[in-house]
């Protein structure tokens, strides 16, 4: 299993986050560095694919989905290693459909960290905005992408849960 960091780009300022502090500027040791897919070969090379079990994309100090090359990174990936597990765990809050939808054809499912409904993810997830997510969610989903709803629990959110999960179930999160 590899466990891989793309980028350390995120939209979102979420108070706990390592990437900035308290919610606010960026942490001053990062760069905003993407690895590009020509590095991601160099690093990966076929034979290592191969041997491959799962693959995991997720980020300390940033979210993959905002890696440039993260696609081409997913589809070489999969074309190296067929049955490879290979996931992701995003706050859901950027791309166009387009992109969601081309990549619900290689990944084999997707971690969608929301913590809350319209009136509380935000309080966490700073300026991931509801609209783009559940838009991104949806077109992924019907995509035929395979989706977990992550849920931080809190004080703010806690009285939630059940009807994230009612939610979740509507919308054919896994």
């Amino acid at each position: 299993m590899v466990h891989f960091e793309p980028t350390q780009k995120c939209q979102a300022s979420c108070p706990m986050c390592d990437r900035n502090k308290n919610g606010g500027a960026v942490n001053q040791y990062l760069t905003n560095r993407d690895i590009s897919i020509e590095e991601f070969k160099i690093i990966f090379p076929i034979d290592f694919l191969a041997q491959l079990e799962s693959f995991f994309f997720c980020g300390n100090h940033g979210d993959p989905i905002l890696c440039p090359d993260l696609i081409p990174m997913v589809k070489y990936v999969r074309e190296h290693n067929p049955n490879i597990r290979m996931w992701i765990t995003t706050n859901g809050g950027a791309r166009t459909a387009k992109w969601w939808e081309e990549l619900a054809q290689y990944i084999s499912f997707v971690n969608f960290s929301v913590d809350g409904l319209e009136d509380t993810n935000h309080l966490y997830r700073r300026n991931v905005d509801w609209n783009t997510l559940m838009n991104n969610v949806k077109t992924f989903i019907n995509a035929g992408g395979k989706t977990t709803w992550e849920f931080l629990v809190f004080r703010h959110n806690e009285h939630q849960i059940e009807q994230a999960k009612e939610l979740a179930y509507s919308m054919g999160f896994n």
